[in-house]
């Protein structure tokens, strides 16, 4: 069953357009098909926010690329950009 995860990064507007370049860039790595079916990038109107909404084929696909090598700076680097605590919420469909 597929996995939605929804993920709401803090950030600086000034920094926003670089954060959702960074997002982007796990494309192909974390972010990358066939384990990750989709993924959205947003950001919010007063650029105060990066919102990530991926569809993941099942968690145990996102868990496999939360565990792969590069997984680890590609979040870091993400994180780095952040100006708070990232808010992930999962989700299945109804």
């Amino acid at each position: 069953m597929s996995l939605v995860e929804i993920v709401r990064i803090p950030v600086a507007p000034d920094d926003a357009d670089l954060l959702a370049r960074v997002v982007l860039s796990g494309e192909g790595t974390y972010l990358a098909a066939p384990r990750c079916e989709r993924f959205d990038v947003l950001q919010a109107v007063d650029r105060s926010a990066v919102v990530v909404v991926a569809t993941w084929a099942s968690r145990v696909d996102h868990d496999a690329a939360a565990a792969e090598p590069g997984t680890r700076a590609y979040l870091d680097e993400v994180a780095g950009l952040a100006a708070g605590e990232p808010q992930v919420a999962f989700l299945t469909p109804a």
